[in-house]
């Protein structure tokens, strides 16, 4: 059992236990249930008591314990309200946005039933901490991101002024806004480019001006936003409109450590996983795009071996060639 089961895991388990009876269980009962000491099932209790939310009855000279809201008439349990705090850490990084002032609203209504010590135990609870290193940050662009959405949803064309990577001056292009998706940190707007006649993407905190125009456009019945981002590794989806970006499969091999590292996440909807005898691992994947891939792979260092497509291989060998001169 890890620590983190421990303080999370079991701690969810519990809420959710007694939040749910209709007729609560016995200390004796708990300890059997939760396989813990008397002690420590009385510690726990007197948690919810602090918290106002503990309900006990006696029956038969023994005492009931569940976990009831302060309020009788509840659309939410118990567990179910404390999901929707750690959730709301998740859409910390949009702070500004209407995502997240809509769930400070929320729990802003839920907060005039609670008691002050349930609130606080919310807002304190430690279950889950999210790293703020590498997010983006929004509360300078609410009044973009307001526009993207009304745009989105009236399917009307938009002229964004847009900053590439690696330009040095920002530069107008038209487009047909499809929606927005939130990858590794930032948001990026996804539509068809006029332009480059394709489907592209954009970084939101690289756009300064949105305006959005009269014309109005017809939303592709065969597009599907969820699919798009699956075909690339990252925000490089698949580029259907596009005869550049033909599907290819890649062959990688990853050694000792970062083997186990590699197995053990979910990096891609067609990825597979092959165990091999001398403990490497071998991921495969079906992609459209390699140039993110590219640096990805080239971070596992000599632990990753691109074995196919060819192509790719060359590709990477070349940029190693390139940073290793750097170093002589």
């Amino acid at each position: 059992m890890t620590l983190q089961e421990t303080k999370f895991t079991i701690q969810w388990k519990r809420i959710e236990q007694l939040s749910q009876l209709s007729t609560g269980m016995t200390v004796k009962e708990l300890m059997k249930e939760w396989k813990c000491s008397e002690r420590t099932v009385r510690r726990q209790l007197e948690v919810f008591e602090n918290c106002g939310i503990l309900n006990k009855t006696v029956e038969n000279r023994q005492t009931f314990y569940r976990i009831m809201l302060p309020w009788r008439e509840s659309m939410f349990t118990f567990d179910e309200i404390m999901a929707m705090y750690i959730g709301r850490r998740f859409l910390e990084p949009l702070k500004g946005t209407f995502l997240w002032e809509a769930i400070q609203k929320a729990l802003g209504k839920m907060q005039q039933n609670l008691s002050q010590a349930s609130i606080q135990f919310f807002e304190s609870s430690p279950v889950l901490v999210l790293a703020a290193y590498g997010k983006g940050r929004y509360e300078d662009s609410v009044k973009i991101i307001n526009e993207l959405n009304s745009a989105i949803a009236d399917h009307r064309q938009v002229e964004i002024l847009h900053k590439k990577f690696q330009a040095v001056r920002a530069s107008k292009t038209r487009l047909n806004p499809y929606g927005m998706a939130y990858h590794e940190g930032s948001l990026y707007l996804i539509g068809h480019s006029y332009k480059r006649k394709a489907l592209r993407q954009w970084k939101v905190e690289r756009i300064s001006r949105v305006t959005i125009l009269e014309k109005s456009f017809c939303f592709p019945k065969n597009f599907n936003l969820t699919e798009h981002i699956s075909g690339g590794f990252g925000m490089l989806g698949i580029y259907k409109e596009d005869e550049n970006f033909p599907v290819k499969h890649v062959k990688i091999r990853f050694r000792e450590y970062f083997a186990r590292i590699v197995a053990e996440k979910h990096w891609h909807a067609s990825q597979k996983i092959t165990h091999e005898p001398d403990g490497s691992v071998i991921l495969e994947m079906d992609l459209s795009e390699l140039r993110i891939l590219k640096y990805w792979v080239m971070g596992f260092g000599q632990y990753a071996e691109v074995l196919e497509p060819k192509e790719f291989r060359e590709m990477v060998q070349t940029e190693l060639t390139l940073t290793a001169q750097q170093y002589l």
